[in-house]
């Protein structure tokens, strides 16, 4: 099962769905995890900004007397420059604050700093606030539990209040805080007077805070619990991954069925080929079941059973046919001699019973031969011999050879020859002139003639045999070089033929990398052609034959 194509295809998709589903939901998974914190941040962060500007409208005084002015600042500043800086952040210092009373005596400070009437570093915000500077009245506002607005009051008041904040000045002290906000280690975010504002963002175990300090150094920490975000947030990874298992489920059990849908075909394909035999050779896959690419399949594997069952039938005609040859002379000969021994006979009877089981003889082992001869190239095994054969030789051999069986039947040869040499075999080359000539000898009327022509045509070789015999019907004509095929069987057995002649000129040409062809038209003779590819012009390839055509008038 595992094996099978259908369980492949339905592993590899289970596969490949769980690991697109997989990434989908963790990155989904993670947007929704930081869109969740962007938004406890954003909160975080409103609030913060909120209690810091409270803060900065509550604590002036603080803030000023926090505050250290620049050892390099010019004398000629002095107080003027401090003062329009009080009134430009609003935060002006009261006379009482930095002016002792007329009445009141000059203080170690005020001796110290001299006629210049600026505080030196030194002296300058060592302490919150000196011994003679009474607190200022917005300290004590800071520690009023109305000083947050009335709106963000209930967000932190209570056990279950969602928010907590602490407020530090920049030495660490805690100016305020919320009932439950839990202890928080003071980070100093100061980097100097002239510095930005600063703003952190930390997670605590389950605690989420934002920290912001500003320009004089006080610092506000704003915060809250996200143990119920995380919840929350592993409620919806549990979900995600429901979703994410009912669309694998839904995916796996889809695609089982849709493979099953697709592979139908294969699986009629199968049961199909699988019944094809010997006892049903002719049956055939049903196109009409089978589309897009596996109608193409189809359609490749009926032709190819086409060219099984052609092959097949061939090859029982060829069986059939080569049986029947070989019986007809045993069957003379056997005849012969239980004739000639059924009683005694002269020498002159034995002599023409012998001359007869000799000719049937020579005619099964021509059959034979033949036969072997064409077993020797359907194997790819033809031995040829090859070399250089002029053409025009080996035709008028052939002429010369079959003048006296034209003459004795009235036939007229004639030859148009010009020396054309081809690399091959000279003995097979002129087997297949003299078949050529032979049968349109045998097969011409009487009167006619025969004409053989060597040639160069678009720097191919051709031989041609062409006669004005009555032509070949044209139904039978793509059938003549078949094996055992004879257009006029009785008339062929009257002229010794096998029926193997144009076979072994086909099978002989074709070794030779050339093609024959025949055309014909009844009532007005038949020309076959023969064609093998030429030597090269410069160093004459023997390896690489030419063209060699030939053409013959014939009856088969």
């Amino acid at each position: 099962m595992i094996r099978s194509l259908r369980w492949r295809l339905q592993a590899w998709h289970a596969v490949v769905l769980t690991a697109v589903l997989s990434i989908f939901g963790m990155v989904v998974y993670h947007l929704l995890w930081q869109t969740r914190i962007d938004q406890i941040d954003s909160e975080l962060h409103r609030t913060a900004e909120v209690l810091t500007s409270r803060l900065r409208r509550l604590l002036p005084a603080v803030q000023m007397s926090r505050w250290r002015p620049p050892m390099e600042l010019p004398e000629v500043l002095g107080r003027e420059w401090l003062q329009s800086l009080n009134t430009s952040n609003e935060m002006e210092l009261e006379s009482e604050v930095i002016q002792r009373p007329p009445s009141a005596p000059a203080s170690d400070d005020e001796q110290a700093r001299g006629s210049s009437g600026v505080f030196s570093e030194q002296q300058f915000g060592q302490r919150p606030f000196p011994p003679e500077i009474p607190r200022p009245e917005s300290m004590t506002n800071l520690a009023d539990e109305h000083w947050l607005p009335e709106d963000f009051v209930t967000l932190f008041e209570g056990v279950d209040a969602p928010l907590y904040y602490i407020v530090w000045d920049r030495d660490g002290v805690i100016l305020q805080r919320s009932d439950f906000a839990p202890q928080v280690k003071f980070e100093n975010l100061y980097k100097g007077w002239n510095s930005l504002p600063v703003r952190t963002v930390q997670s605590r175990g389950w605690l989420r805070e934002v920290t912001h300090c500003t320009s004089f150094g006080n610092h506000v920490l704003v915060g809250r619990s996200i143990q119920g975000d995380v919840a929350s947030q592993h409620g919806s990874g549990w979900l995600l991954a429901a979703c994410g298992w009912l669309v694998l489920t839904l995916g796996v059990v889809g695609g089982g069925w849709l493979s099953g849908r697709a592979l139908r075909p294969l699986a009629s394909m199968s049961v199909t080929a699988k019944n094809i035999s010997v006892e049903n050779i002719s049956q055939r896959i049903d196109l009409a079941e089978t589309d897009s690419e596996l109608g193409q399949l189809a359609l490749v594997l009926n032709q190819t059973f086409d060219r099984l069952q052609s092959a097949f039938e061939h090859q029982l005609r060829f069986t059939a046919d080569a049986s029947h040859e070989l019986r007809t002379p045993l069957a003379v000969i056997l005849s012969q001699t239980e004739l000639t021994l059924s009683k005694p006979r002269s020498s002159d009877e034995y002599r023409t019973a012998l001359e007869t089981c000799q000719r049937a003889g020579r005619r099964m082992r021509s059959l034979i031969d033949s036969l072997l001869l064409l077993a020797r190239f359907d194997a790819g095994h033809p031995e040829l011999q090859r070399g250089s054969v002029d053409l025009a030789e080996v035709a008028n051999e052939s002429v010369e050879l079959l003048r006296p069986l034209a003459d004795e039947r009235k036939i007229t040869l004639r030859s148009e020859v010009l020396p054309m040499s081809v690399v091959g075999d000279r003995d097979r080359l002129g087997q297949v002139v003299t078949n050529l000539l032979a049968n349109a000898i045998r097969y011409n009327q009487e009167g006619g003639h025969v004409e053989v022509r060597v040639e160069r045509v678009n720097g191919h070789a051709i031989v041609s045999v062409s006669d004005n015999g009555i032509g070949i019907p044209t139904e039978e004509l793509p059938h003549i070089f078949e094996r055992f095929y004879r257009v006029d069987k009785a008339r062929t057995r009257v002229e010794g033929g096998t029926g193997l002649g144009l076979a072994i000129c086909q099978s002989v040409v074709e070794a030779h990398g050339g093609q024959i062809t025949a055309r014909s038209e009844p009532e007005h003779g038949t020309t076959l052609e023969v064609r093998l590819p030429l030597p090269p012009e410069t160093g004459k390839d023997l390896q690489n034959p030419g063209y060699l055509v030939a053409a013959s008038s014939f009856h088969s």
